[in-house]
């Protein structure tokens, strides 16, 4: 059996030289970063951890975007991409956008030769016009008044936001704003693809005088959750 002193004083030390050697790589390309940070405590165990997050974003000569976050937990350090946070992403490119004048001031005095064009300034506002409804929806639901009976009802609605920006027939030459629709709502019915069929979340729906059965968007939920709560007429 590995001892602890064998983890603690070997394993950690040189993975922490070699995550060490793997951020400077990355970071060796960009001229300018700008770091961000996150903190939080998870309490999935019987004792609670403390993480902290440093992001540092740049723009490469390719104007790619690279993202290399620290995670600390106690003495354990891990270097690792975090795709899903669209979060982070979505308040970039605002904090772009709002700061553009300055950025193009900027860009030719400083040794990056990155210049972003028009048409990347008016993809940038298109993905933060999409993300903004994303993010309303994670506000609603994470508020201390929020219900179960919100869940479909802001589904169906992003779905159908989502939908009318893809438009009714999507093409290969579809611009930015549709392609992300369509790829969104993709991936949102693919996640919820069955949440009409939770009993519990149809029900908490049907009972909420908000909603009622008017928000389902399939006949079948509507029918069986009239049935489970004894209603036998229209909302």
């Amino acid at each position: 059996m590995v001892s602890r002193f064998h983890i603690t004083e070997k394993v950690i030390p040189e993975m922490y030289q070699r995550v060490r050697a793997k951020v400077l790589e990355l970071l060796k390309d960009l001229p300018h970063i700008v770091i961000t940070t996150d903190i939080w405590t998870s309490d999935s165990s019987s004792q609670s951890n403390d993480f902290i997050s440093l992001t540092a974003h740049g723009i490469t000569a390719t104007l790619s975007t690279k993202v290399t976050v620290l995670k600390f937990c106690h003495s354990m350090d891990r270097t690792q991409d975090i795709s899903t946070r669209w979060d982070s992403t979505l308040q970039a490119l605002r904090r772009l956008l709002e700061q553009r004048v300055a950025v193009q001031a900027c860009l030719p005095r400083i040794t990056c030769k990155a210049e972003l064009t028009t048409e990347e300034w008016i993809m940038m506002e298109k993905v933060v016009n999409i993300l903004r409804y994303f993010e309303e929806a994670t506000k609603s639901i994470s508020k201390s008044t929020a219900t179960l009976s919100d869940a479909i009802p802001l589904i169906n609605s992003l779905r159908k936001l989502l939908e009318n920006m893809r438009g009714s027939s999507p093409r290969e030459e579809e611009n930015i704003s549709q392609k992300l629709a369509g790829d969104l709502l993709m991936a949102l019915n693919e996640r919820f693809e069955d949440l009409e069929n939770e009993e519990i979340y149809c029900l908490a729906t049907t009972l909420d005088p908000r909603y009622k059965t008017r928000i389902f968007q399939l006949h079948s939920t509507t029918s069986t959750a009239k049935a489970s709560c004894g209603v036998n007429h229209q909302p």
